[in-house]
């Protein structure tokens, strides 16, 4: 629509300058000089809408908008939906995260909105916490592909959703993933950046508080003779 209209307004632009046109040669000469300058500078400046339109138009497909963590959440189960085959057994294991807080959160959420939906059949999480334990693994720490592929074999599932956080400057980057436990082939696979809000902020906290305390901790140590 941008092109169109820069055209539209260039022959409407030289239809009233032909008319303009004086009769007179000499006029004629002064006439064109003065006018072809202003008419120059209007389509450089139509040059440079376009440019600035395309450039905002690129920033809207890039996708570089963030979004909320719940938005994420939902997206990611509507995307595990879509990719997993119907009424496959499906165990949510690990999220890694700084915080246990955090991981629970993204796990409990995404068991909800998978559960709401009722294609696949969730793993139901005190099976999961029974075979946490003993491996002795937490939710918000790095567990190796191999190791859950081992776990969702002993609760019988088909696939295995996993995912991670990570710090990109003020914002985070959440990624999840679906895992076919027989052959680790990735099933299903959505990431996203979120809003450092409120909600977030919440749930990092404690991380937060920790590395603080053992900050004041390590300085205590070094003050003391």
């Amino acid at each position: 629509m941008g092109v169109k209209n820069a055209v539209r307004n260039y022959t409407s632009i030289m239809i009233r300058f032909t008319a303009a046109l004086p009769t007179n040669k000499h006029e004629r000469g002064d006439f064109m000089k003065s006018k072809m300058k202003l008419l120059g500078f209007s389509i450089f400046a139509a040059v440079i809408g376009l440019l600035l339109a395309g450039c905002a138009s690129s920033d809207k497909k890039g996708g570089n908008t963030q979004i909320n963590l719940d938005k994420a959440i939902s997206e990611a189960a509507v995307r595990i939906d879509e990719r997993v085959d119907a009424r496959s057994k499906i165990a949510l294991l690990n999220f890694s995260s700084p915080t246990e807080q955090f991981s629970s959160y993204v796990l409990d959420e995404l068991t909800a909105n998978l559960l709401d939906s009722g294609k696949l059949t969730i793993v139901d999480r005190k099976e999961v916490d029974l075979i946490r334990g003993e491996f002795n693994f937490q939710f918000s720490g790095e567990v190796g592909d191999d190791s859950m592929q081992e776990l969702g074999r002993m609760l019988g599932a088909q696939a295995i959703v996993s995912g991670s956080l990570t710090e990109i400057g003020n914002a985070y980057r959440i990624v999840i993933r679906v895992l076919n436990v027989q052959s680790a082939a990735v099933i299903a696979q959505y990431r996203s950046d979120i809003n450092n809000d409120s909600r977030v902020k919440a749930l990092l906290s404690s991380a937060r508080r920790d590395n603080s305390a053992a900050g004041a901790a390590f300085v205590q140590w070094l003050l003391t003779p």
